[in-house]
């Protein structure tokens, strides 16, 4: 049972509500009591409190569940609508999702069940800060929920970061589209990507997703469609990255697993386990300009708590390989768009955001000296284009093969304020590299 805070009114208000939930309790126990060993029908289903949510929304789930339209128990009925109850909140128009089961009018064997939902407000505006390997970024996001009453929600979002990438997107979400039970998708977007930090091209795309996957999210199928055009604001592009400047069409289809587990590891600590793959084809429309590969990614994180501590060991990997397909595949190098990059403290500790791997010296009218490995440093910088001439910037040009593992404990602070403000210690272990299956005719360098 569940009822909503009761606003104020004195005392007697709250000691009345207090007694009708008692005596709801007592009712539930006593039909519980009466018909545990007995079958038990439903008579009638009433649901309360529908503003906006076409009823049909809740019926659907109520029909998919036996044991309300079955005769069964009073246990059965209990954990249909617990059932029920769950899935209703997971269409993420509902705050609160409560059920009754009462003794009914039309006599014994039979029960009726109250119904009731809280909807979520219409509009849910977010804002934030963050930041990840590579810049910090401020976001902004606006939801419309549920406003044709269809559980459907249309979400506008807005990213800028430091460094001069962005991200817009409109998309529009439908969860168990004519009652089948996956989530539908519908995106359109423009993202702009800057990396240079450590090469010298800049990405921006255009496209359209549609998305379908299952409740609980373990599946997922996308299409996508994009327009992508690499450039090079600074005019100094390495060979290398020279030959994928321009525009290219990206027709993709994909498909993504993941695996969330929770083991038992001793008293009543757990471990985690969590899972994800996801597969690329890429290549699906007609034309030269529309990159064709194969695209694997895959990543895996453990966490074991230690016995008899809040310590805990981690485990993180990460391997991932693009293959080009189709004609003239064998020595053609796969987009840079396309690849995997590696280093900075998400992916690779002690490099810089996305410089490690193999790289290119850039054109001599690059206007400053490289950066690359730890504390800004690499193998790379002190390259140079002739004797006696100042070191030249390279370009670090990502992988067909990708690969990172990171071993850390994480354990508490012997400063009890320190604790409790939630800084931790850290201590880790990290190694990863990249390499590239097939590249520019020019020679390339390692730099990391």
């Amino acid at each position: 049972m569940d009822h909503a805070a009761p606003a104020a009114g004195g005392q007697e208000e709250i000691n009345g509500e207090a007694q009708q939930q008692q005596l709801q309790l007592q009712q539930m126990m006593e039909l519980v009591q009466k018909t545990k060993d007995k079958p038990l029908s439903v008579a009638s289903i009433t649901i309360f409190d529908l503003k906006r949510t076409r009823p049909r929304i809740i019926q659907n789930e109520l029909l998919r569940r036996a044991e309300l339209w079955q005769p069964s128990t009073v246990a059965g009925i209990h954990y249909g609508l617990t059932e029920v109850a769950q899935a209703l909140e997971n269409l993420e128009v509902f705050d609160r999702v409560a059920f009754r089961i009462e003794p009914s009018k039309e006599g014994p064997g039979f029960c009726d069940v109250e119904l009731r939902v809280r909807e979520k407000k219409p509009l849910h505006i977010t804002a934030g800060t963050y930041v990840n390997s590579n810049e910090g970024s401020a976001e902004l996001q606006a939801t419309v929920r549920n406003r044709l009453g269809f559980a459907e929600s249309v979400q506008i979002a807005g990213e800028r970061g430091m460094r001069g990438s962005d991200q817009f997107s409109l998309s529009i979400r439908k969860p168990r589209p004519g009652a089948k039970p996956v989530t539908l998708e519908v995106r359109i977007s423009q993202l702009h990507r800057s990396f240079q930090e450590a090469s010298s091209f800049t990405e921006r795309a255009r496209g359209a997703s549609l998305r379908l996957s299952t409740q609980d999210l373990r599946h997922s199928v996308a299409y996508e469609a994009g327009w992508r055009t690499v450039r090079d604001p600074t005019r100094a592009a390495s060979p290398a990255v020279a030959a994928h400047l321009g525009h290219s069409l990206k027709s993709a289809l994909q498909y993504s697993f993941r695996h969330l587990l929770a083991f038992p590891v001793g008293g009543d600590q757990e471990g985690e386990l969590n899972f994800k793959a996801t597969s690329e084809v890429a290549g699906l429309a007609l034309g030269s300009g529309v990159p064709r590969f194969l695209r694997q990614h895959l990543q895996g994180y453990l966490a074991v708590p230690l016995p008899e501590t809040s310590a805990f060991v981690s485990l993180a990997a990460d391997a991932g390989m693009v293959v080009p397909v189709g004609r003239g595949a064998r020595g053609r190098p796969s987009s840079i768009a396309d690849r995997f990059f590696l280093g900075g403290p998400a992916s690779l500790r002690g490099f810089s955001a996305n410089s490690a791997g193999p790289c290119d010296l850039r054109h001599p009218r690059s206007p400053s000296p490289g950066q690359g490995g730890s504390n800004g440093s690499s193998g790379a910088e002190g390259a140079t284009a002739a004797a006696g001439t100042r070191p030249r910037k390279v370009d670090y040009l990502g992988g067909d093969l990708y690969a990172s593992l990171t071993a850390a404990l994480h354990f508490p602070l012997p400063w009890q304020g320190v604790n409790e403000v939630g800084i931790r210690g850290h201590a880790f272990l990290n190694a990863g590299n990249t390499a590239l299956l097939a590249g520019s005719r020019q020679p390339l360098r390692e730099c990391a």
